[in-house]
C-alpha cells in the first residue's frame, strides 16, 4: 500500500498550547516574583509524570494537557474544546507565628490565583497568535484535601482546569483533473434547467 500522506506533518496547536502555557507562566509568575518581592521558590514543568518532592521548591507548577473534543468541522479545519490542567503542588514549613499546614494552603490559594487571573487576563489573551485559539477560560479549580497528615513539609496540591478553544487543520486533498468523459450521460442546458440525456 502506497504513502498517501506525502507532506510532513506539522506540530499540531494543541501540542503549541501546552508549550505556550507554560511559558507564559514561568514569565508572568518570574516577574510577579520580582514586582511583589516574593521569597518562595517556585518551578514550572511541561507534562510532568514524575511525583513532586517537596524538597525541590516551594511551589511547583505542572502543566498538562488533559483532552480535546471536536465542536465543530469543514473539509479544512477542525475547531476543538481542549482541556488543559496546570496542578500547583506546595510545601513548606511552620514558622513561630503560623502553623505548618496553614502556611501551604495559603501558598496553594495564592499561587491558584496567580494563575487564575494570569489566564484570564485580556492582555495574555489578546497577544496569543489567532491561530492558536479562538477563546479561552478557567473553568474550575480544586484542591485536594491532604491525604498524608504526617508529612512534615504539609504538602498540599490544587488543580486549574484551563478550556480552550483553538483551530486544527491539515492540507486538503488535491483532485485529479478528469480530461475525459466516461459516461454516455450528458447534461445539456434548456430553458427548463439542466437535462440529462443519454449519448
Amino acid at each position: 500500500m502506497p504513502v498517501r500522506i506525502a507532506e510532513a506533518i506539522p506540530q499540531q496547536n494543541f501540542e503549541a498550547i501546552s508549550l505556550f502555557i507554560a511559558s507564559q507562566l514561568l514569565l508572568e509568575l518570574d516577574n510577579q516574583k520580582v514586582l511583589q518581592g516574593f521569597e518562595e521558590d517556585f518551578g514550572v514543568f511541561l507534562e510532568r509524570g514524575t511525583s513532586v518532592d517537596a524538597r525541590e521548591s516551594d511551589v511547583v507548577l505542572s502543566v498538562l494537557f488533559s483532552s480535546m473534543n471536536l465542536d465543530s468541522k469543514t473539509q479544512f479545519d477542525a475547531m476543538y474544546i481542549g482541556s488543559y490542567f496546570i496542578d500547583v503542588y506546595t510545601s513548606g514549613k511552620a514558622d513561630p507565628t503560623t502553623s505548618g499546614d496553614r502556611v501551604t494552603g495559603l501558598l496553594l490559594m495564592k499561587y491558584l490565583g496567580l494563575c487564575r487571573y494570569i489566564f484570564e487576563s485580556h492582555k495574555l489573551k489578546d497577544s496569543i497568535p489567532p491561530d492558536l485559539r479562538l477563546n479561552m477560560s478557567v473553568i474550575s479549580i480544586n484542591t485536594l484535601d491532604p491525604t498524608n497528615n504526617q508529612d512534615a513539609n504539609f504538602s498540599r496540591m490544587g488543580r486549574l482546569v484551563l478550556e480552550i478553544k483553538f483551530v486544527e487543520s491539515q492540507d486538503v486533498f488535491l483532485g485529479v483533473l478528469l480530461d475525459n468523459n466516461f459516461t454516455n450521460i450528458k447534461l445539456q442546458d434548456t430553458d427548463d434547467g439542466y437535462q440529462l440525456i443519454l449519448n
